[in-house]
């Protein structure tokens, strides 16, 4: 997947509204990206991007291995887990990751990177 993000460096945000998806993610629609609809009464969408890989840089994919995000003390942690593919044609690519979590009280997200594959 083709990171929907703007821009070329590392970037962690949280997403709270359609119209704040809208505004960040151009057209790029939940179900393209996410694999089903957000339930935003009682969802939110978290989304880590890497920074841009250059053209020598071996492909990497980012996923997060777990099924929850731990919060604790108003930090939310989202193990991710950089892997590399065995891809032969490097190219320009910006790996990143997305989340669908409930509404929970937080101020500051923490990715905890993983054992890579």
């Amino acid at each position: 997947m083709h990171c929907p993000l703007p821009g070329r460096q590392q970037r962690l945000i949280g997403i709270d509204s359609p119209a704040e998806w809208e505004d960040t993610l151009e057209q790029q629609g939940e179900v393209a990206a996410l694999g089903r609809k957000v339930r935003w009464s009682r969802e939110r969408v978290i989304i880590f991007a890497a920074d841009m890989q250059g053209r020598q840089a071996e492909a990497v994919r980012l996923e997060s291995p777990a099924r929850v995000i731990r919060l604790s003390g108003g930090v939310l942690y989202w193990p991710v887990r950089k892997r590399v593919m065995d891809d032969q044609q490097p190219r320009q690519v910006r790996p990143c990751v997305m989340a669908i979590i409930d509404r929970a009280f937080w101020h500051r997200i923490r990715v905890v990177p993983t054992r890579p594959l």
